[in-house]
């Protein structure tokens, strides 16, 4: 699978705009961008966490965060966009975006409005219809793009150490729906071997999980990627079919992204990147 890294600098007149510490073109027009800290020049600290978008969360933060996201989708000119809620580490994926439980969607004149499916579906990943975009907050973990060639649709999961314990990997190619070895995928920037033991508070699902996967109870890390690569061939997918990210959150040095990991004693501990995903054509103007 042909990958193509471009790297884009963006102005609108004289104002200073978001800058991408990558942007990846992948398969069938399917791209990728990834913002940091320093997205903005004259901002040392971006977060894109969406944690603070609830209704317990202080309303300031909120709309300074979705301003951002809604000035970065209007400089590029996108009239369609979606930003869930926190993961719920459920492990499911929904069809369809409008049947999460909440989230914010981008309306053509650029601020996000919460909205609520209707039935409400909380879930860790959705599929993707032609010309959509949809913008997720992370930091060490990694987020999964699987890409249907034969209906363009694209999957998209947050790979939580839980989400993989619930069989988030195996759940997105079910609602994809398509025979599994003519997938493509890949694996966005995280955490490539994630520091990690097992402790007397770890979920008794993940507890189990790792222990399956690791061979013992007794480790010190995982390796993440080769996991979830694992997932994939276990649910029929093609390895030779799944392309990932080079850059590792932790490895990468403080201030070119986030990682929940580094930055556990610091204030940076709760902050986000911004992965943002756009299926193709025909949600721009």
């Amino acid at each position: 699978m042909t990958v193509l890294i471009i790297c884009i600098t963006v102005f609108d007149g004289m104002h200073k705009q978001y800058t991408p510490v990558e942007e990846l073109r992948l398969f069938g027009g399917v791209t990728t961008s990834l913002f940091g800290p320093r997205a903005l020049q004259d901002k040392e600290n971006l977060d894109w966490s969406f944690k603070a978008i609830s209704p317990h969360g202080d309303p300031g933060i909120c709309a300074q965060r979705l301003w951002h996201l809604s000035r970065l989708a209007s400089e590029r000119g996108i009239t369609d966009a979606f930003a869930p809620n926190p993961s719920t580490f459920n492990g499911l994926v929904t069809p369809n975006q409008s049947l999460l439980t909440k989230g914010y969607r981008l309306h053509e004149d650029h601020p996000f409005r919460l909205w609520r499916g209707n039935p409400p579906v909380m879930a860790d990943g959705l599929i993707l219809e032609r010309g959509q975009t949809f913008a997720l907050s992370s930091a060490d973990c990694p987020t999964l793009l699987v890409w249907d060639p034969s209906r363009k649709r694209l999957g998209v999961v947050h790979c939580g150490l839980l989400s993989l314990a619930r069989g988030v990997v195996d759940n997105l190619i079910n609602a994809l729906g398509a025979d599994p070895a003519t997938l493509q995928a890949f694996i966005t920037a995280g955490a490539h071997n994630l520091p990690y033991e097992l402790q007397e508070k770890t979920h008794p699902e993940l507890r189990r999980f790792l222990t399956k996967y690791e061979g013992t109870d007794n480790f010190k890390s995982v390796a993440l990627y080769s996991l979830i690569r694992q997932l994939f061939a276990e649910a029929g997918g093609d390895t030779n079919r799944v392309a990932c990210n080079k850059i590792c959150t932790i490895a990468c040095g403080d201030g070119f992204l986030y990682s929940q990991h580094r930055d556990h004693k610091t204030e940076r501990s709760n902050r986000r990147n911004l992965v943002l995903v756009q299926n193709g054509a025909g949600n721009t103007r």
